[in-house]
C-alpha cells in the first residue's frame, strides 16, 4: 500500500463530457493499494471464501467476456482455485463489482469512492495524467502499436498487447507512488454512477449518490486510446464483468490500520 494525505484538488473537467462539472473536493488522509490486485491475491480469497454469489452475479464470472472466451488465468478444479504458470502477477479480471468489494473486505478495506481514486491518481495538482499533464506512452500500457485494434497507436510501442504484470511501468506512478492508476486494467470503485452528482455533490469526503443501475469504474486500460487514459475519465458498468474483461480491483484502507 501507499499513503494518500489528507488534501483539496479539483476532481473532474469540463473537457470530457463523462467528468463534468469540475469541482473542489476535500479528502482526509488513507490508504490504497500500491498495484492492481493479482491473480494470486484473488486466488487465495477464492480458496477460502469460495466463489459466492451476489445478486443472481457471481464474484468470479470466468467466460463471461466476449463470446464466451475465458480471459483470466485463474483454473478451477473440484472447488480449488490457482493462477496459471506464470500469470501470478497479472492483474485480477473477470471479476464483478460484487466480487471486487468482498474481496477489498476480506482483506480489510473496501472499494475506493471516485474522489479517493481520483486523487490517488491525480494530486493536489489536479493533473490530467498520474506523471504530469502530457500524455507519454512509455509510461503506461494502453492500445499502443502492440495492440490489434484499428485505433491503435502506431507511434508507441509500450511492449505488451494485452494487460500485463503489475507495476510494470514505474515511470507513470502518481504522486503518492500508486502504479497503473491509468492503464493496463480498468478498475471497480465504490460508486454508484450518475450524470449529474458532481453538480450537486458535498465538498468533503463525497460517497457517490445513494443508488443507482450502473457503477463506475476508473483509469482506463491496455484496450483503450488515450483520452480514456485521463486521470478523470470515468465509465458506468453494470455489477456483472460480462463482456467486459477488462477491469481489475485496487482497495483502499482508512487511515489507521492499527
Amino acid at each position: 500500500m501507499v499513503y494518500v494525505p489528507s488534501g483539496v484538488f479539483e476532481m473532474g473537467s469540463m473537457d470530457d463530457e463523462r467528468s463534468r462539472p469540475a469541482h473542489i473536493v476535500a479528502l482526509d488522509d488513507f490508504w490504497i493499494d500500491q498495484t492492481e490486485v493479482t491473480n494470486a491475491m484473488f486466488s487465495e480469497f477464492l480458496n477460502q471464501m469460495g466463489n459466492q454469489i451476489e445478486d443472481e452475479i457471481p464474484w468470479w464470472e470466468p467466460g463471461a467476456g466476449s463470446r464466451g472466451v475465458i480471459y483470466g488465468h485463474i483454473l478451477e478444479h473440484e472447488g480449488t482455485f490457482a493462477v496459471q504458470s506464470g500469470y501470478e502477477d497479472y492483474p485480477v479480471i473477470e471479476v464483478s463489482w460484487y466480487g471486487a468489494a468482498a474481496y477489498c473486505s476480506w482483506v480489510g478495506g473496501r472499494l475506493p469512492t471516485e474522489a479517493e481514486w481520483e486523487y490517488a491518481a491525480r494530486g493536489p495538482q489536479s493533473l490530467i495524467y498520474p506523471w504530469g499533464n502530457a500524455f507519454d506512452g512509455s509510461r503506461v500500457n494502453y492500445c499502443d502499436i502492440n495492440c490489434h485494434y484499428r485505433w491503435q497507436d502506431r507511434t508507441s510501442d509500450d511492449g505488451a498487447a494485452t494487460w500485463t504484470v503489475v507495476g510494470s511501468y514505474p515511470s507513470g506512478a502518481s504522486w503518492c507512488g500508486a502504479l497503473d492508476m491509468v492503464g493496463n486494467v480498468w478498475e471497480w470503485v465504490a460508486d454508484w454512477w450518475s450524470e449529474d452528482y458532481f453538480a450537486n455533490s458535498p465538498r468533503d469526503n463525497p460517497q457517490g449518490p445513494d443508488s443507482g443501475s450502473l457503477v463506475v469504474a476508473r483509469g482506463g486500460s491496455w484496450f483503450d486510446e488515450p483520452p480514456a487514459l485521463r486521470a478523470f475519465t470515468r465509465t458506468g458498468l453494470t455489477h456483472s464483468s460480462y463482456r467486459m474483461h477488462w477491469v481489475g480491483i485496487r482497495c483502499v484502507f482508512a487511515h489507521s490500520l492499527e
